[in-house]
């Protein structure tokens, strides 16, 4: 059996750490190192760390606890992965949860395909694109289409050696993940990504809601973000292209936080566009960044086959949000039709663009019946499949995205 070393960085987490350390000692993986650095917390963390010793140890897990003065997050990360002896790693956060499957499922899966680098799984927290993949995921994560989160990611220690990834890493106190994502992503020949649920974000209320406020302060992260990619982009010789990729993004985020219009936004996507010599797009195309970035994924990934259907009833679950809504026009663009729109918002006898509205009831799914999804959020999607393949096991299930990907790689 492998060993897996586990490095949390702890700060500041007196009333929140306990439930992540029971997830982990709750894991069913029996080799693992334990590496719990404390970043000169002031709250009491240290002492909550003290009760866990002995826990961890009658678990059977090897146990290193690091003090250090406080230095950031990013520090904190690279001198536990400095320690770890265990052939793959992982870098949780401190205040989330594990599933029972965190440790084992990434695990076996590299154990499976020792030509891969690195595995993925699925947090509650981010939007993840629908496919299994054994190539790099960079692109997709530029244009944040894909988790950036290095919480989610099993990596092996000698591909991280290999190209000095922990080394590499510098100080840094907000957005330190993508000093391994980023990375990994760009750097793994082999990296697979399992849909499954296995770790699952807390919120907790501090330092990175203030960068959530449409202020000076909120641009100057995004800022430094950019020049941190930059930096990394430098230091592994990567395409220098991956910077465009990134723009987009960048200009969809700089408007969601109404730091620029919706024009200047569109007219900063275009402009990366022509640079990437993508220019069937206007800036008054509806859905702008949608669409170019489903172009651009489609393109990489060869995804453009239109989603073949079941002749029997087509249910749109989750039609009455947003994001339908904001694919309504292009799903009506195609042949594809709802026989029935499902919805927990639903009440009763609610009609919707002609259709019927139900409840989410999956006792009704028959084999020859299609289920297209309308979320982005692959834990709660992937929560239901179990329940709807036992009711009908031949039943075609869609994500949106396959669909909105065909459009726009073939309009």
């Amino acid at each position: 059996m492998n060993k897996i070393s586990v490095v949390v960085p702890c700060y500041n987490k007196v009333n929140d750490c306990s439930v992540m350390f029971d997830s982990l000692i709750g894991q069913s993986w029996d080799n693992v190192e334990v590496i719990l650095v404390n970043d000169g917390s002031t709250d009491g963390t240290d002492k909550i760390i003290d009760t866990y010793k002995e826990k961890f140890t009658r678990r059977g897990y090897d146990l290193k606890v690091i003090t250090q003065e406080n230095q950031g997050v990013a520090t904190a990360v690279k001198n536990g992965l400095l320690e770890a002896t265990g052939d793959f790693v992982v870098t949780p956060d401190c205040d989330d949860i594990l599933m029972p499957g965190y440790l084992s499922e990434m695990a076996q899966t590299l154990t499976e395909n020792p030509e891969s680098d690195a595995v993925c799984g699925i947090s509650t927290r981010f939007i993840d694109y629908p496919f299994s993949c054994s190539i790099g995921l960079m692109i997709p994560a530029l244009l944040g289409r894909f988790s950036k989160s290095c919480c989610c990611i099993m990596s092996r220690r000698s591909f991280l050696n290999e190209h000095n990834i922990i080394g590499n890493i510098e100080p840094c106190r907000i957005d330190q993940e993508v000093q391994l994502v980023y990375p990994i992503y760009g750097l793994a020949k082999n990296m697979i990504f399992i849909e499954k649920f296995l770790y699952d974000y807390r919120y907790v209320l501090g330092i990175l809601s203030e960068y959530n406020k449409a202020d000076e302060k909120s641009k100057i992260y995004i800022d430094n973000q950019k020049e941190m990619l930059q930096k990394i982009v430098d230091k592994y010789s990567m395409p220098a292209e991956l910077i465009y990729y990134y723009d987009i993004f960048d200009a969809q985020r700089r408007y969601s936080k109404e730091l620029i219009t919706k024009s200047e936004r569109n007219e900063a996507i275009i402009n990366v566009a022509h640079k990437l010599n993508i220019k069937k797009f206007t800036v008054n195309d509806k859905f702008l960044y949608q669409k170019i970035t489903d172009f651009i994924i489609n393109k990489q990934y060869e995804s453009t086959q239109k989603p073949a259907l079941n002749p029997g009833k087509t249910y749109f679950y989750g039609a009455l949000g947003v994001l339908y809504a904001r694919v309504r026009d292009n799903i009506k663009e195609t042949d594809i039709d709802a026989d029935f729109f499902m919805d927990k918002s639903a009440i009763g006898g609610m009609i919707f663009d002609g259709k019927p509205v139900l409840k989410p009831d999956f006792s009704i799914f028959g084999d020859d019946d299609n289920i297209i999804f309308f979320t982005n959020n692959f834990a709660y999607m992937n929560k239901f499949l179990p329940q709807i393949k036992e009711i009908a096991p031949n039943a075609n299930i869609i994500h949106y995205n396959e669909i909105t990907g065909y459009l726009t790689a073939n309009f």
